[in-house]
Formats: structure tokens, C-alpha cells, sequence
């Protein structure tokens, strides 16, 4: 079994926000007003609506914003969203860098205010499974991760960008991955088996609070591990499932067989990659597990490859590779 680890996976939004009026009221228009304008790039391994977007967007899908209009030149812990209120934008094409659209439109606060905004995707009302609550300050996420991992999607957050004005335009907004990305493989050449029938990862840890106020803390201390810091988790656990699987032969990594997982520390007692086995033979099937030990962090990758699987030691054999970053030799 092999283990690598994929340092600092980012997604790069840009928020550019020119001079103007609100749409809202809550600004006092000024001459010449011009709307918000807004556009995202993204680096390779982003999950957005079952695949993963190498080069592009998903077209059609939606992030949601907070942005906060304030008279002090420093920001509050305690300001009200009332520039952006959990605002969708909507991703125009699947080009990178990508449009996005919005209503109703927003300027610049006028006065001599500040503008302080952040971001977070996928928006809240195309994933149930995200939560937000953010009557103040940066607030909360709820998150629950799905068991199935082709159901599964990326959440990324940006760090609050503070005290802009006009002449700060472009506002650049920048999202991270909040989750690890687990990749599984087994190569069955060789071996007296001839199919996957399930795979699984054990007793994972799916529900949790993602804190953007640390989040935000940390990146500005360079803590190299702020984005896993932000979360905590509940104690609950599940089973989260590979459910699509080869009909025969190994099992390869593909967009809809990687975990995305909340941040956690794994114990081999009862993290554990389960596989069940079906033999060439005679079709009968054999479950066989091993222990994870690795603590799996925000914005990693992490590969388990699992090769020479036999029925003398039903032990997941092969080469674990390097302990890189808490992986096992």
C-alpha cells in the first residue's frame, strides 16, 4: 500500500466590485454607479457535481457570499451581513476563468464605508448537506458528508477579505478545500479474485462544524495547518461506501470512486479500509480490512494502493511506501 500527500489544493475566485449605488438600500448611490462584476478560476482536483473539474467549471452551478458594508475602518466580529446575505452567484459557462451572475446587483457603499466580504461553494441551496449560519461575524457551517462517495461534493471556503473600497478593485477572493481527498486502489492481477464487490472505509467521522473565524485566523498566522483546525467534529460515525464499482477486475481512482472527507485523526482500531473479494473459483466471497493510522488532513490527497491481496493472508499485502506526513511504513 502506497500513501502520498497533495499539498495546498486551491480554487481561485475573483470578486471585482467597482464604483456605485446599491440595489439594496442600504447604500446611497453615487455617480455613475457600476455593478458587481465577478469571475472564478480553479486548479485541477475540484469535485463540483459528481466530477471533478480539471480545466473548468461545472456551468449552471451556484457559490454563496457574505459581504458586510461597515462605517470603521476595522472590521467587527459582530458586523451584520447586510451587503451580501448568503448571495448566489451563478458559474455563466464551464470555461476557467468562469462568469458569474447575480440578482439583484450590488455596488460599491459609498460615505467613506468599508467593504469586508468571504465565500464559500457549493451554494447552501443546492447542497442540503451544507448548513450555514451567519446572523453575525463570519458565523457557522453545519456539513454532513455523504456515505455514498458519487453523491459526494467539495466544500471550499475563502478568507474575509477586510477594509476594501473602490480604489481596492478587483477584490480578490480565494477558496480552499475544507475537505481530504481519499483515493483507493487494488490491483487484483495476480491474485484468486476477480471482482470488488464493495468497498468501504469504516467508522469515519461525517458530521461537523466548519468555523471560519479560525479558518480566517490561522491562514493569516500562516498556520500550515488552518484549514483543519477550523473544524469539529461530532462524535457520531458511519461507513462511507465506494458505490461505483468495476463489474470485474481491479479497481482504479476515478471522479466518482474519491472520498471527500471531513479532516480527522485515524485510529487502526477503527478507521479501516474493508474490501470484499469475489474468487475466480468458484464466486464465493472474501472480507478482509486493514487499519489506517494516517490524520487526515484539509486540502490533502491521500492514495492507498492495495496490491497482492492473497487467500493464505487475507491482510491487505503490498509496499505502504513512505510515512509522509503521518503515513505508514
Amino acid at each position: 500500500m502506497m500513501h502520498n500527500v497533495g499539498k495546498n489544493i486551491a480554487m481561485a475566485a475573483w470578486l471585482v466590485i467597482l464604483a456605485g449605488c446599491s440595489g439594496n438600500g442600504l447604500q446611497e448611490p453615487q455617480a455613475d454607479p457600476v455593478a458587481v462584476i465577478i469571475s472564478a478560476n480553479t486548479e485541477a482536483m475540484t469535485r463540483a457535481d459528481g466530477t471533478f473539474v480539471n480545466s473548468g467549471f461545472t456551468s449552471g452551478k451556484r457559490m454563496g457570499v457574505f459581504g458586510y458594508a461597515y462605517s470603521s475602518a476595522t472590521w467587527q466580529s459582530s458586523s451584520l451581513p447586510n451587503f451580501f446575505d448568503n448571495q448566489p452567484m451563478t458559474l455563466e459557462d464551464s470555461s476557467t476563468p468562469s462568469s458569474l451572475t447575480y440578482s439583484p446587483l450590488a455596488y460599491w457603499p459609498s460615505d467613506g464605508r468599508k467593504l469586508a466580504a468571504f465565500g464559500y461553494y457549493p451554494y447552501s441551496g443546492d447542497a442540503s448537506n451544507i448548513v450555514p449560519d451567519v446572523s453575525s461575524g463570519l458565523g457557522i457551517f453545519t456539513y454532513t458528508t455523504p456515505t455514498d462517495a458519487s453523491k459526494q461534493t467539495d466544500f471550499m471556503v475563502t478568507p474575509l477579505v477586510t477594509d476594501k473600497t473602490s480604489s481596492d478593485n478587483p477584490l480578490n477572493l480565494t477558496l480552499y478545500h475544507t475537505l481530504a481527498c481519499i483515493e483507493i486502489s487494488v490491483d487484483l492481477s495476480g491474485t484468486e479474485f476477480s471482482s470488488i464487490s464493495s468497498a468501504k472505509v469504516l467508522n469515519v467521522r461525517t458530521k461537523g462544524m466548519f468555523n471560519p473565524t479560525v479558518f480566517n485566523d490561522d491562514i493569516n498566522k500562516y498556520n500550515d495547518d488552518w484549514r483543519t483546525t477550523a473544524w469539529i467534529t461530532e462524535s457520531e460515525v458511519e461507513d462511507v461506501n465506494i458505490d461505483k464499482l468495476p463489474a470485474s477486475g481491479s479497481l482504479t481512482v476515478t471522479d466518482e470512486t474519491r472520498l471527500l472527507l471531513i479532516p480527522q485523526q485515524c485510529y487502526p482500531s477503527l478507521h479501516r479500509i474493508e474490501l470484499a473479494l469475489v474468487r475466480s473459483a468458484d464466486g464465493s466471497t472474501v472480507t478482509t480490512s486493514y487499519g489506517l493510522t494516517e490524520k487526515w488532513k484539509a486540502g490533502n490527497v491521500y492514495q492507498y494502493n492495495i496490491t497482492g491481496v492473497s487467500l493464505n493472508n487475507p491482510g491487505l499485502l503490498g509496499n505502504a511506501g513512505a510515512a509522509t506526513d503521518g503515513g505508514i511504513k
